[in-house]
This record gives structure tokens, sequence and C-alpha cells, in this order.
């Protein structure tokens, strides 16, 4: 037979192979061959020392190479989360009037006045507006991401999570504009959170409706 090359010899040595194949090759050092007898005692003289040496490096076209094999994960950091500030509310606003009609507060205790909400964060505005729903039994949450260092288009896309205890997060994307819209909302004290490229804007407490 021809000579077997160094991996299969190598294979041979550590005890690897099929049984004829390991045949055919001890048949073939038997016979003498000088070039395989050779690089026998090589391999199992490299067998021998290099459990001994702890100062091997592999050769650096040999580590890209078994690199090159392995799966690669992107290094991802930790985006940071930003604290908005509530600047405005319009439930905290003043009443223009000290003085109302019956008429006009009993139109006010059956009907859902629509809020207003400011919040502010590193020169990044949230506006927020709740609404009552066509069904008169949800509120709608709509809001508009602004910020001034970025064109608006470029924050089409980035997602809004709307949280609620351990209920699962309702996930929107910001338009072309900035906006949003969650419908089918029930009252209840909800968390907002604004994921742009360079950070998380958290709004811990939104009151939809009467809780």
């Amino acid at each position: 037979m021809r000579c077997p090359s160094l991996d299969r010899l190598t294979d041979y040595l550590r005890g690897f192979g099929v049984g004829t194949e390991r045949a055919t090759i001890q048949e073939h050092l038997n016979m003498g061959c000088p070039d395989c007898q050779q690089n026998q005692q090589w391999l199992l003289a490299v067998k021998r020392i290099a459990p001994l040496d702890d100062s091997f490096e592999f050769p650096a076209a040999v580590t890209a190479h078994i690199l090159s094999w392995m799966p690669t994960k992107p290094v991802r950091t930790p985006l940071r989360t930003l604290l908005a500030q509530l600047i405005f509310d319009s439930f905290a606003a003043p009443p223009l009037a000290e003085v109302r009609s019956a008429t006009m507060a009993d139109a006010q205790a059956d009907s859902f006045v629509a809020r207003q909400l400011l919040y502010q964060v590193d020169g990044i505005d949230v506006d927020l507006r709740i609404e009552k729903a066509a069904d008169a039994a949800s509120f709608e949450l709509l809001g508009q991401v602004l910020r001034q260092d970025v064109p608006q288009a470029d924050l089409a896309g980035q997602v809004v999570h709307l949280w609620q205890d351990d209920i699962p997060p309702i996930a929107v994307n910001l338009d072309a504009e900035g906006m949003f819209r969650i419908a089918s909302l029930s009252p209840e004290i909800y968390e907002l959170r604004v994921t742009l490229p360079d950070g998380v804007i958290a709004i811990p407490e939104i009151t939809i409706g009467e809780v």
C-alpha cells in the first residue's frame, strides 16, 4: 500500500480508526518502510514529550484556523436605563374656575377627560395622551418620542413596551414621526419603556383610567 499520511498515522498511534484500516497500516509498518518507520518514531516521541511540556503554543495560523470553526457571538454592551421625569400633567393643572355649575360637574364625573403627560430625560421628550376608547370600555395610549440630536425618521422601528405586573408586555414600534398607539387598555398602573439605540427610557408608573 501507499504510505499513510501523517494524519492517518497519528490516528493509528492514538488508537483511532476502523479495524481494516489499522490492520493495513500495521502491515505496511511491518514491511519496514523507512519513511513510515521514521515518522512513527517521531510521532511517538511527540506523544511522549507533549504532556510534559506546558510551554507549548500553537502557531498563529493554526490558532486562527481552529477559531474559524467556532461560532462567534457579538459582544453586546448593556443599554443604559434613563429614568424620565414628569414635566407636565394636565390632571395636575389648576382648574380654570373655582365655581362650576352642577351640570358641568356631573358631565365630567360621567366621562373620562383625556389626560396629557410630558416626560423628559437627556434632551428627549416623551409626549403621552390617554384617551377613552370609542367603545367607552377601554382606553388608548397615544405617544410620541421627540429628540433634537437625530432626525425623527431615525426613530422609526424602535420598540415601545408597556408592562403591567406579570402580564406579558405589549410591544409596538415607533413610526417615522416617532409616534405610537396602544389600544384596548384596561384601567391599571403601567410601566412604559422605549428602547433606543443609545439607551432605554423608563417611565415606571403611568395610570391609565381611574384605578
